[in-house]
């Protein structure tokens, strides 16, 4: 489990013991900065691969930090932006990066943590992960309509007008409603 606050994480043992670590304690922090007069707000968080990587974005920031779990280490990834949201999409092993400023969306394979962009019609603030790809739209305000669907594999990308702004989304098995 990850636990976000400001400057730090924690990784915090949910179970069993294990060899690195007690039943219910505190594994691993991580501080997100060195300078203790800087503050540092996560605002979203992806865990990947398995677990073995948080994905965490920072509040009025285009770096993503990337939390290896196992090795204790941690690696920043400057993004095109500041984030909006983080999809995780374990079947194709990406994450991918919506953005409320920018009509494109990042997909960030795991292996390498490498970036390829996809433009978009619109900039996203919500997202959600369903069998057909990545769902991504505009929640905040009444300026958009589109309801992206990406698949993380290959980069295509298609998108649905909805008639009014849309405020929320719910997503099923074999359907999205908006």
């Amino acid at each position: 489990s990850i636990i976000v606050s400001a400057g730090q994480d924690a990784v915090v043992n949910l179970g069993e013991a294990s060899d690195s670590c007690d039943a219910w304690a505190v594994c691993v922090t991580y501080p997100l900065t060195l300078d203790a007069d800087q503050v540092v707000y996560p605002e979203d968080v992806a865990l990947v691969a398995n677990g073995r990587y948080a994905l965490v974005s920072i509040r009025g920031s285009s770096d993503l930090y990337v939390l290896d779990l196992e090795r204790e280490a941690i690696d920043l990834i400057e993004l095109s932006g500041e984030p909006s949201v983080l999809v995780d999409d374990p079947i194709n092993d990406r994450t991918l990066v919506g953005y409320a400023r920018k009509a494109v969306i990042d997909v960030i394979d795991h292996e390498y943590f490498e970036i390829s962009s996809v433009p978009v019609d619109e900039p996203c603030t919500d997202g959600a992960l369903t069998p057909a790809g990545a769902l991504f739209y505009y929640r905040q305000g009444n300026a958009y309509k589109d309801v992206i669907t990406v698949d993380a594999a290959t980069g295509d990308w298609r998108e649905q007008r909805a008639e009014n702004p849309v405020v929320d989304l719910w997503t099923g098995t074999r359907f999205a409603v908006a």
